[in-house]
């Protein structure tokens, strides 16, 4: 009577909004950190702080031997430059450090003199 019940019946009889995949997504994400960190708090070997030092030092001595990599690749170039050089002068017949200049044709040398080209 009076619109007072109505209002209560529309309510109860509306479905409920489904949940979409974003909603799931979500809050799957969520359940899965909090999961993760509890298990992760639960069964980790040291402290946070170890952890960060044991990672700094690895970084470290990795960088180390990146570096001496380096200076033993360049110092194999430089021998291998080195012996390249030694073997092209051993079979042109050059000295080391001298390269001769490019010597020209001789139809060339004859057009200059006569001043014509050929």
């Amino acid at each position: 009577m009076f619109g007072f019940g109505k209002k209560k019946h529309a309510e109860e009889t509306q479905p409920e909004k489904k949940k979409t995949s974003i909603d799931k997504l979500v809050m799957g994400a969520i359940i899965g950190v909090a999961v993760g960190s509890v298990v992760g708090m639960t069964i980790a070997p040291q402290k946070g702080s170890d952890t960060r030092k044991m990672i700094a030092d690895k970084s470290r001595e990795a960088l180390e031997a990146g570096k001496e990599m380096g200076k033993k690749f360049n110092d194999e170039r430089k021998v291998k430059k080195g012996l390249l050089r030694w073997l092209l002068g051993l079979i042109f017949g050059r000295k080391k450090g001298k390269v001769e200049p490019l010597k020209k044709i001789p139809s060339e040398r004859m057009s200059e003199k006569s001043g014509r080209e050929g």
